[in-house]
């Protein structure tokens, strides 16, 4: 990587599309199995298409061999809709969202309509459905669209032009010897060409045994009979031309007949697999066809067998002959099953690679937070359902395999909202009070009694950690009405007890409209404002509530202020995320601003004295271009240099890549700006479609950050982020701070690359000042450990493992290694 310079005066950032994803780590498991295919050549692989990645997995180690996901390699791969197998090289094709990949074991290479000459599809049709991919029996790989006419080819790195026709394909398939090309019809039956002459015949119910004209599925076998797959059943059409029908009534209301959305053919006894379900759509299971009886038999959800599900998104039989299919189930999703049916076995294949609890997205997780246990130990809390988990990262010895977490309930038969650090505690948020976790995991619960609440959030009042264990809270929920209610409490997680809540923000306020608030500490005074969108839309509203840090928050305090009253006029009601206060101490008295943000742009309150607000849009990189901001995050970052800053995350999608950056907001002659901040670059790249479009949380934690004598010390920072993909953390960021000028702050990124990488024989390091390394596998086991700046891998089996080192400047990297 290099140094970036970033003046707090002018605020310079510099992005290279060649960077690498090093020191980012992925924290998810597949929440959803779009496909699932068998190798070519290697009878144990199975190449599996997920929402975060690729995986191939061995079903005679019952191990994933390799994966591709959004930190591991560059370019990312994020969600993965399809996936085929190039029978001429064994490439993998993958179908990503607006475009493509090609993965040779090595190299990742991703097509789109921004970098490459793609176009099917970039026009017309639904943004929910995706392109497909299908290889022809030379290597040609076939594109398309099922809900956009015509289709495109891609061989050799050359695209040809996109092929106009009236055909929305479903699926496509090569005959045998790839002279013949087959479409499934949206709802105009089959399709055929004729490579040579360039001839089409159109198969319909009308002029042939078709049984009808909607199609799904495509299959073609050794002997070159095409199967096709449709809505009230299955053909089959010899390439003499010869027809035969399977059809049969589903039993449980025997109206319809079972749909064919996928076919898989058993290599010895011919039988097949069909996918008879699809999600949203058809709930018969899955079913196996004798042909030469027309005998099938369904595999749904009534307890006569071991799958016992409705619906699958994928399934398929290895060439192992076993079946193997992933359930659409909300206990079960993204997890795959082999199952034998002579013996009703089913045995779920291990693919969480990542050994994450559950499925960490930010469309499943309620809430994330660290919190301290040692030196260069910390935990991540996140909550989904009724439970806590933890997982614990030591900055010193993570390697990028991560440990078991552990998992509580921290309060049975409630679900758990958001969850809060301070200190070695985890306080989580249910709709009955609090549960405060101890750093041994002790648990205290408080109840505050509020009538039928429903929670929403809660937070600290302040961004650092108590010296007491005494916190702040401020806690928004529904009533019984479903109007919007904020509260403050004070808590002692020692104790575990809080103060009865008082309700704040009730003045002017329409209470069945939302509130988007943040709060402050600052000198002993808690500070809290408040945004009231207008629901008519037009004009908003801000106000604040403000009160000593020690008032023992009885309700019949009469210093407490109540009222909340809304004066400011904000320019608009489209508020999508919460305001944020910023402190400035630079000023004598110290001030508190309030940045309310309207859409994806930061408002500054204008000097005119109306308290009205007007925007100052973002340009992080300088690029010309308004910045998107996705999340505003208030943190305690660097002691000394500020005493508390304003994260405002920021997410970009374009021909470059997709990055993240984190700026300050700085308060400067009563308004606020960013020509005055700095920026840490989380860097993605080489990720063009890939919109990671919802970072509901960032926090830090400060590690090594010494005495902080003068603000040459280095501060060692581990960023976690909760992205729609999953959680993703870095847990070594450098951040030390030289009196370049005035106030610059330098920011240090280590890069490491093994070469040859994969290997079988000799591993050299880039990086010369490596002093010693350790190989681990890929479940985390110490395999070498030793010195040195080059090792063999000659005695090692093939597969992934994690090679961490460390520099002579006491600097750990790791690096994935994949051994052939």
């Amino acid at each position: 990587m290099k140094t970036k310079l970033l003046s707090l005066i002018v605020l310079f950032f510099t992005l290279l599309s060649n960077a690498q994803t090093d020191g980012w780590f992925l924290y998810n498991k597949p929440g959803t199995v779009s496909a699932i295919i068998p190798d070519d050549s290697n009878a144990n692989i199975l190449h599996v298409a997920t929402d975060m990645g690729y995986i191939q997995y061995n079903t005679s180690t019952d191990m994933v061999t390799d994966f591709l996901n959004l930190t591991s390699q560059n370019p990312v791969i994020a969600n993965v809709n399809g996936i085929d197998v190039n029978p001429t090289n064994n490439d993998i094709a993958l179908a990503l969202d607006g475009g493509f990949a090609i993965y040779d074991g090595t190299t990742v290479t991703v097509y789109n309509y921004d970098n490459s000459a793609l176009t099917v599809g970039s026009v017309g049709g639904s943004q929910f459905t995706k392109l497909k991919v299908r290889y022809g029996r030379q290597g040609q790989l076939y594109i398309f669209k099922p809900d956009v006419t015509g289709y495109q080819i891609f061989n050799a790195g050359v695209f040809d032009t996109e092929v106009a026709t009236a055909i929305r394909p479903q699926d496509i398939i090569e005959n045998q010897a790839g002279t013949k090309v087959y479409f499934a019809g949206w709802n105009d039956g089959l399709h055929e060409l004729t490579k040579a002459t360039n001839s089409w015949v159109n198969y319909t119910s009308s002029n042939s045994d078709l049984i009808y004209n909607v199609l799904h599925s495509l299959y073609v076998d050794s002997s070159d009979i095409l199967y096709i797959g449709g809505f009230q059943g299955l053909n089959t059409m010899s390439n003499s031309g010869t027809w035969n029908t399977y059809q049969q009534l589903e039993p449980v209301d025997g109206v319809f007949y079972y749909p064919v959305y996928s076919i898989s053919r058993h290599s010895t006894t011919g039988d097949l697999l069909i996918n008879t379900s699809k999600p949203n759509n058809t709930y018969f299971g899955l079913t196996l066809l004798e042909l030469s009886t027309n005998t099938w038999t369904n595999y749904r959800n009534d307890g006569t067998n071991c799958l016992d599900e409705n619906v699958f998104n994928a399934a398929t039989f290895g060439r192992d002959n076993n079946i193997y299919a992933a359930k659409n189930s909300f206990l079960f999703n993204g997890e795959i099953f082999k199952f034998i049916s002579g013996t009703d076995t089913c045995t779920q294949l291990d693919i969480n690679y990542l050994n994450a609890p559950t499925v960490t997205t930010s469309n499943f997780i309620s809430g994330i937070a660290t919190r301290t246990k040692a030196l260069d130990i910390f935990d991540i809390g996140f909550t989904r359902g009724e439970n806590l988990h933890m997982l614990e990262i030591n900055q010193d010895t993570f390697s990028g395999v991560f440990t078991a977490a552990t998992t509580i309930t921290p309060s049975p038969g409630n679900a758990a909202y958001s969850v809060l650090d301070d200190n070695d505690f985890f306080i989580v948020e249910t709709n009955n009070g609090w549960t405060f976790v101890d750093g041994d995991n002790n648990i205290s619960e408080f109840a505050h009694n509020l009538p039928s609440y429903t929670g929403i959030l809660t937070q600290k009042a302040a961004a650092y950690d108590s010296d007491n264990g005494i916190v702040n809270l401020i806690h928004k929920g529904f009533d019984a009405s479903w109007n919007y209610r904020v509260y403050k409490t004070r808590c002692n997680t020692a104790t575990g007890t809080c103060t009865v809540p008082i309700e704040i923000f009730t003045a002017n306020r329409d209470l069945s409209t939302n509130v988007l608030f943040d709060c402050t500490t600052l000198d002993g005074v808690v500070t809290c404002y408040g945004a009231k969108p207008n629901p008519t839309g037009g004009s908003s509203s801000r106000g604040g509530s403000t009160w000593l840090e020690s008032d023992n928050w009885d309700a019949t305090n009469p210093s407490l202020d109540r009222s909340g009253d809304f004066d400011d006029i904000l320019p608009t009601s489209d508020f999508s995320k919460d305001p944020v206060l910023i402190q400035d101490t630079n000023n004598i008295p110290p001030r508190i601003g309030f940045v309310p943000i309207i859409g994806d742009t930061p408002h500054a309150r204008n000097n005119s004295g109306d308290g009205s607000y007007t925007p100052f849009p973002l340009d992080i990189d300088n690029n010309g271009v308004e910045d998107l901001i996705k999340s505003v995050s208030p943190q305690e970052f660097i002691p000394g240099l500020v005493n508390s800053v304003a994260v405002v995350e920021k997410q970009e999608t374009g021909e470059s890549g997709t990055f993240f950056q984190f700026g300050l907001i700085a308060p400067l002659s009563g308004s606020f700006s960013l020509s005055s901040g700095f920026a840490i670059d989380l860097s993605f790249h080489d990720a063009p479609n890939v919109d990671i479009f919802e970072v509901r949380a960032a926090t830090m934690a400060r590690f090594r950050s010494g005495l902080r004598v003068s603000q040459e010390d280095p501060v060692k920072t581990t960023i976690v982020l909760l992205t729609n993909y999953g959680i993703i953390i870095n847990p070594g960021v450098e951040i030390s701070s030289n009196l370049l000028n005035t106030n610059d702050i330098i920011l240090k990124e280590k890069n490491l690359l093994l070469y040859p990488n994969p290997a079988n024989n000799m591993v050299s390091f880039s990086n010369k000042s490596i002093s010693n390394y350790e190989i681990f596998d890929i479940n985390g086991r110490s395999i070498i450990k030793s010195q040195g700046n080059s090792f063999s891998v000659k005695t090692l089996a093939k597969g992934i493992y994690i090679v961490k080192t460390q520099t002579t400047d006491k600097v750990v990297l790791s690096k994935k290694l994949i051994v052939n």
